[in-house]
């Protein structure tokens, strides 16, 4: 099974790697609904830091939350990246 990794836009991204990892209510709330986290990305620069990891997701429900994930404020992409592909 893939990964599930979500992009978020240059500001969300920044105030939330400033915060220690405060999300948006929206997307914190989701994430709740599906037992989810994000994780942010380790040494990352530039674009890369837009990139997160989502954790603790059933596998059964990684394709619903990425489809909730999707249309919220602050998110640019939702995708499940397979296991031997680079994000």
């Amino acid at each position: 099974m893939g990964e599930l990794i979500i992009k978020l836009n240059h500001q969300a991204s920044e105030a939330m790697i400033a915060s220690g990892g405060k999300k948006p209510e929206e997307i914190a709330r989701t994430l709740q609904d599906f037992n989810a986290r994000l994780v942010a990305p380790v040494q990352a620069v530039g674009e890369s830091r837009q990139y997160f990891h989502v954790e603790g997701v059933k596998p059964d429900r990684i394709e619903d939350l990425r489809r909730r994930m999707a249309p919220l404020e602050g998110v640019e992409a939702a995708y499940i990246k397979p296991s031997d592909e680079l994000p």
